[in-house]
C-alpha cells in the first residue's frame, strides 16, 4: 500500500489505520504487508493523528520512507515510483491496495490463486468516452497482483509510465469534451501502466469481482434511525470503498467534526 500525505490530507492516514486495522484480524505472518510512505510535514514514526499511530499500532507491518515528491509527481503515481524497492527486497509477487480497502478475510489464499505470468486485475465497465482513447476497457490501479517476472519484462517502467501519460492525456485532450478529459486526466496514471505493459509483452488477467472489489456500488449504504448504515452486497475477501465516500465507511472515532456533519447529512438529505 502507499500513504502520501501532508497535514492538509491527513484523512488518508485514518483510511490506512481503518485499512490495517480490518485486515490484522486476518494476519497469518506468511507474508509482508509493505507500505510506502511520502510525508514532508507529518512524521509517522514519531508523530499521532487524533490519537492514532499507525507504526506503533502495527509492528508488523514494514514502513518505507519515500522521496517521491508530490509538488514533482501526481500524487497517484507513486505506487509506481516505488514499486522497484518493493521488489529489491527480494519479493516475488506483490498485491497492491489502495488506502480506501476494507478487508473482510485472509488474503493469503489469493497469492496461491492468481500465481500465473499474467498482471491480475479488474476491469472497469465499458465507457463509450475512455474507449475512445484507450480503445479497449481501462484497467484500474487500485488493486493488482503483480509478478516480479511480469515487473522484470519492463525497463524504466515509472519513466514509461510518465511518457505514455503524456501521449494518453494529449489524446485525450483531442477527443474529449472537457468534463470527461478531466475525469480521464484524473485516471490516467492507470491507463498509461495498462498500455506501458501491453506494449512490453505483459498480459493481463482478471481477478474474481466475487472475491475482489472496488467500489461504492459493492455496499447498500443507508440511513437508518439517523445513522449512516452501510452493508456489503456479496461476501468478498476485499474491497474498496472509493476515498471520496470516506466519511460514510470510517467509524465516527476516525472523524473530524466537519467530516461528522457531511455523514449526518447523507441521513437529512
Amino acid at each position: 500500500m502507499v500513504l502520501c500525505i501532508d497535514k492538509q490530507t491527513m484523512q488518508y492516514y485514518s483510511m490506512l489505520h481503518y485499512a490495517l486495522e480490518s485486515w490484522i484480524k486476518y494476519y497469518k505472518n506468511d507474508y509482508d504487508v509493505f507500505i510506502s510512505v511520502a510525508s514532508p510535514d507529518f512524521d509517522i514514526w514519531n508523530e499521532s493523528y487524533r490519537g492514532l499511530n499507525i507504526t506503533k499500532t502495527f509492528p508488523n507491518v514494514f514502513f518505507y520512507k519515500s522521496d517521491f515528491d508530490k509538488t514533482k509527481y501526481d500524487v497517484y503515481l507513486q505506487k509506481w515510483y516505488d514499486m522497484d524497492k518493493v521488489f529489491s527486497k527480494g519479493y516475488e509477487s506483490i498485491f497492491n491496495f489502495d488506502v480506501d480497502s476494507i478487508f473482510y478475510d485472509d488474503i493469503r489464499y489469493i497469492f496461491d490463486k492468481y500465481n500465473g505470468d499474467y498482471i491480475y486485475a479488474l476491469r472497469e465497465g465499458y465507457n463509450e468516452h475512455f474507449y475512445k482513447v484507450l480503445g479497449e476497457p481501462g484497467i484500474p490501479s487500485g488493486q493488482l497482483i503483480i509478478p516480479k517476472s511480469q515487473f522484470n519484462k519492463v525497463d524504466n517502467l515509472f519513466q514509461k509510465i510518465l511518457d505514455k501519460r503524456i501521449e494518453l492525456n494529449n489524446s485525450a485532450r483531442e477527443k474529449l469534451d472537457d468534463g470527461n478529459y478531466n475525469w480521464f486526466k484524473g485516471l490516467s496514471e492507470q491507463y498509461s501502466a495498462q498500455k506501458v505493459f501491453k506494449e512490453n509483452g505483459v498480459e493481463y488477467s482478471l481477478l474474481s469481482l466475487s472475491e475482489i472489489g472496488m467500489g461504492i456500488e459493492d455496499f447498500y449504504v443507508n440511513c437508518i434511525n439517523g445513522k449512516v448504515v452501510y452493508t456489503l452486497k456479496n461476501k468478498k475477501t476485499v474491497t474498496g470503498y472509493m476515498s471520496a465516500n470516506y466519511h460514510l465507511f470510517l467509524p465516527d472515532e476516525y472523524l473530524e467534526e466537519k467530516d461528522i456533519i457531511r455523514k449526518n447529512k447523507h441521513c437529512t438529505q
